[in-house]
């Protein structure tokens, strides 16, 4: 199992995923509000930005691209209503949400 350090900004719904160092990484931009974070070099998937996360979350419009990662999308969904209400506009946490391949 690998892990993911997750940041999420309650103010404006946006969820931040990383699962390796995004230093040397770009923003893939979608039409579906998920921002993909690739290393330059090796295109490897460094971490994603889901904008309007639990608004998606709870009409369940959320892209089916989470489940191809294999990101239990319950498990973080629980975690970020954990970081909602946490005290600080923006929360952290570190999980284990999915497998490595």
């Amino acid at each position: 199992m690998r892990t993911m350090k997750i940041n999420y900004d309650s103010r404006f719904d946006t969820l931040y995923l990383t699962f390796s160092s995004s230093d040397n990484s770009y923003g893939d931009d979608s039409s579906d509000s998920i921002i993909l974070l690739r290393d330059m070099d090796t295109e490897e998937i460094t971490g994603l930005t889901i904008l309007s996360f639990l608004k998606k979350y709870r009409a369940k419009t959320l892209p089916k691209r989470l489940s191809e990662l294999d990101i239990s999308i319950e498990a973080l969904a629980d975690e970020v209503r954990h970081l909602a209400n946490s005290p600080s506009e923006t929360g952290q946490s570190v999980l284990t949400l999915f497998k490595e391949q």
